[in-house]
Formats: structure tokens, sequence, C-alpha cells
């Protein structure tokens, strides 16, 4: 298997770099590396409160993920967006 990008850790952080990627660069190669187990294990993917609004814009406006966040944290973008 070629790759263009190997991101090495299928966590929050690594998934979110992969789509990034996918979105930005058209026809972009990605592998994911992971030594865990699936489906990942849903703490490691828990943000922090205090990055929600942060958090629900990146996921929502960078990554194209809008209709899939939970109603409250579309309500929480929309209020800090508004602003």
């Amino acid at each position: 298997m070629d790759f263009d990008v190997v991101i090495v850790g299928a966590g929050l952080a690594g998934l979110t770099l992969a789509r990034h990627l996918r979105r930005e660069v058209p026809g972009v190669r990605v592998g994911l590396v992971d030594a865990g187990a699936l489906p990942v294990d849903r703490g490691r993917s828990k943000v922090g409160e205090s990055a929600t609004e942060a958090s629900s814009w990146y996921l929502a406006e960078r990554l194209g993920l809008r209709d899939l966040l939970d109603p409250r944290l579309r309500t929480a973008l929309e209020r800090a967006t508004s602003a």
C-alpha cells in the first residue's frame, strides 16, 4: 500500500486530521495506524468542556460534520458564531 501521509493514532486528533487532509487535498492517500482495537473507546474522543464552541465550529465548518453534531453542540455553535 502506498500513502501520501500516514497518521499514527486514530483517536480524535488523528481522525480529524485525516478528514481535514482529505477535504483540503483531494486525492491524497491517507493511512491511519493505531495500536488499539476497533471500535475506538469513547474516552479517546472526549473533548474538554472549555473547548466545546471551538471544537464544534471546527467539526461543523472545517470538517463538514454539522449534521452529525449533537443538537446541544449545534446550539452552542450557533450562539458562539452569532455574536
